[in-house]
């Protein structure tokens, strides 16, 4: 692949909105001129990532990441630098000029993704052809299941061939090393067949599983009656096992199309299979999303809180439903998560609910929710009166281990209040219990960071020469090279930047060669409001050139303090007059 040209590339990132590719990931709000969300890198609690979407870079408080929308790329998705550019020129429809260079072999992980979606193209193509395999499963589709086929179309549902004729194996044998193949986890090595390669999926009805750019990562296959051999049916649905692009305990079926329904005020809603969810998409229940095949996780939980603050968890009436819900509820709170339940008829799925009531049936269930109190009431004090002293107390006990997971303290009184409320326990009596029984140690949640002028004075003044083009001479003139010798980061960068500004290399430039670690700092600099541009910051400019210059002084008093030649005695002299000078 030819190397992308320096003009090329500049503008193309004058074109992408970074809001917009770290919006895929994490609800971004206003803050300020900046937005805030919660980390995408890591779990939080309290929103440490910023963008500033003038300048389109983006720090992450909690991970030290920081960047433009290709380090966002490179660090989410562990793109390289060139798929992370090719990804961005085909959303913004850009048309790359490229120069002649070396080509560049594919990544590991465009690989993975290149494989899925030939594999998503051929189910597709299989599903619709004219085999008697593919009118089984069409019938299934529109008969059994009463979804159309224009619905199966725009969803990407497909058919994984039952015998994958050798043709068709041998194309992607012929066009992916081995090892990718495998790696993918669309093909196996069986082991009464060993050295062979086998696709995982036959003669299953297939659901894309996308990631937060819409993007194959995975496939759940669900088997059908008289095309899955009788020897693979047992298990009515087979995922993706665990790949370096899909990690099925956080990605959720449906994310990516559920998220742009956000925008408009509604949770999201939380079903139990692929199946149910597109159910609720056809009913414009937009916001739905599945855990598929796994049970619902810490991660999943966290994943929902970057896109938004409130989840509706369809309950199966059954045990198994309300014992689901149950471990559902801590996860919740710990996110941050605001939840409630919406029961559904003794037996019905939401599958069969929705086919039968329509997207109007989800007021009903609204009407009937549950908040995480009431279930957990129902689950452990529905006995009431009929339990012994020691029951109710271990019941209680069980009530507020949950209430302690809560993500705040407010939230935990929110929850106490309404734990008294409906069981008639005093408040205080329940508050006592709870911090006598709430674990030792609580993760303790961090303040936002102030965004003032930076303090340490090389951060200042790289803040302002990044800022303010006008004051650039003037710094490149006023502070010396040798002030900037020490170990603060601020410092090197300054001089780093001054450096190539001499020789004509300009701030934007130069970002683009840091190192990660580098370009993070400079980004966060960035972030900060611009308070500098049209105000007398002459005070505190003089400040820092006066604090630099007494650093270095200080720095070489120290270097020469056990020499006692006379040279360095007249030395230490004139230092200490310098020092002596700069601090009046």
């Amino acid at each position: 692949m030819a190397r992308i040209s320096r003009a090329s590339l500049r503008n193309l990132m004058e074109r992408v909105s970074l809001a917009d590719v770290a919006g895929a990931y994490v609800s971004l709000r206003p803050c300020g001129s900046l937005l805030r969300g919660l980390s995408p890198f890591q779990e939080e609690r309290t929103p440490s990532f910023f963008v500033n979407p003038t300048r389109n870079v983006f720090k992450c408080y909690s991970s030290g990441h920081g960047g433009d929308a290709i380090d966002f790329l490179r660090l989410k998705e562990g793109m390289t630098f060139g798929d992370a550019v090719e990804f961005l020129a085909r959303k913004y429809d850009f048309p790359l000029e490229r120069e002649e260079g070396s080509n560049s072999e594919e990544s590991p992980r465009g690989l993975l993704l290149a494989i899925h979606e030939r594999a998503a193209a051929l189910f597709r193509e299989t599903f619709f052809g004219p085999t008697a395999q593919a009118h089984g499963a069409r019938l299934y589709w529109t008969q059994r299941r009463k979804f159309s086929l224009d619905c199966a179309e725009r969803y990407g549902i497909g058919l994984a061939p039952s015998d994958w004729r050798g043709e068709i194996l041998e194309k992607f044998l012929r066009a992916y090393p081995e090892q990718a193949l495998l790696q993918s986890g669309l093909f196996v090595t069986p082991k009464a067949r060993p050295g062979s390669i086998l696709p995982r999926f036959r003669g299953r009805l297939t659901f894309p599983i996308e990631d937060g750019l819409g993007r194959t990562i995975a496939f759940s296959g669900r088997a059908l009656e008289g095309i899955t051999h009788p020897s693979e049916a047992e298990a009515k649905y087979l995922n993706s096992p665990e790949t370096p692009i899909f990690h099925k305990h956080s990605v959720l079926f449906g994310l990516a199309r559920a998220r742009p329904a956000l925008r408009e005020g509604a949770p999201f809603l939380l079903t139990e299979g692929p199946l149910d969810c597109i159910r609720c998409w056809e009913c414009g229940l937009a916001t739905a999303v599945a855990a598929q095949g796994t049970a619902v996780t810490a991660q999943h939980m966290a994943t929902l809180r970057r896109h938004g603050l409130e989840v509706e968890c369809l309950l199966d009436g059954d045990a198994a439903g309300r014992a689901a819900a149950l471990r559902l509820i801590p996860h919740a709170l710990r996110a941050g998560l605001g939840i409630r339940f919406l029961p559904l008829p003794d037996g019905a799925d939401p599958d069969e609910y929705f086919l039968r009531e329509g997207g109007e049936g989800i007021r009903s269930l609204r009407e009937k929710a549950l908040s995480p109190v009431e279930l957990l009431i129902g689950a452990h004090l529905a006995a009431g009166a009929n339990l012994s002293a020691g029951k109710r107390q271990a019941a209680l006990r069980e009530i507020l281990a949950t209430v302690a997971a809560a993500q705040s303290r407010t939230m935990e009184l929110e929850l106490l209040e309404e734990l008294s409320q409906k069981t008639a326990i005093p408040l205080d009596a329940l508050r006592a219990d709870h911090l006598r029984w709430s674990p030792a140690e609580k993760i303790a949640e961090s303040g936002l960071r102030p965004f003032g002028p930076p303090v340490r004075s090389g951060d200042y003044l790289l803040w302002l020469f990044l800022y303010r083009p006008d004051l650039r001479p003037i710094l490149a003139e006023r502070v010396l090279p040798e002030w900037l010798d020490g170990d603060e980061i601020g410092d090197r960068l300054l001089n780093h930047f001054l450096g190539e500004f001499e020789n004509g290399v300009g701030p934007e430039e130069v970002r683009e060669t840091l190192e990660e670690s580098d370009r993070a700092h400079v980004c966060g600099l960035l972030l900060l409001p611009a308070e500098g541009e049209g105000e007398d910051v002459s005070v505190r400019l003089e400040q820092c050139l006066a604090n630099l210059h007494r650093r270095h002084v200080t720095r070489r008093l120290a270097a020469f303090a056990n020499d006692d030649s006379e040279e360095a005695s007249n030395l230490r002299l004139k230092l200490r007059r310098e020092l002596l000078h700069l601090s009046s």
